[in-house]
């Protein structure tokens, strides 16, 4: 957790820090990939989470606008992006449609 000044209330003057919003994302993720990338694809899934949302990023606003502007789904599809560039490039993604199921 991340202190933040804006001199406001608890839930608007801490917002998360690069390790829990990983973990939001991850669950978010959790319901995007199919079960057969999920299970064999951790260490995959772990490498584009942190290049995404590396330990140095700091700009996830406070919890209140962490979760009204669902900063979760956005990083999640960004995440997804990455996790399906890795997977064409090994050819593994025969069809994107089937592969997950994109948030909006």
């Amino acid at each position: 957790m991340k202190r933040l000044q804006t001199g406001g209330d608890q839930w608007e003057d801490e917002g998360p820090d690069a390790e829990e919003v990983r973990r939001h994302v991850l669950s978010r993720l959790k319901s995007m990939i199919r079960d057969v990338e999920w299970e064999t694809d951790q260490q995959t899934i772990q490498d584009a989470l942190l290049k995404i949302i590396p330990d140095t990023m700091e700009d996830f606003w406070s919890f209140r606008g962490f979760a009204t502007f669902d900063r979760t789904t956005e990083l999640a599809n960004e995440v997804l992006n990455d996790l399906e560039r890795t997977w064409m490039k090994q050819e593994r993604l025969v069809d994107t449609a089937t592969s997950r199921r994109r948030l909006s």
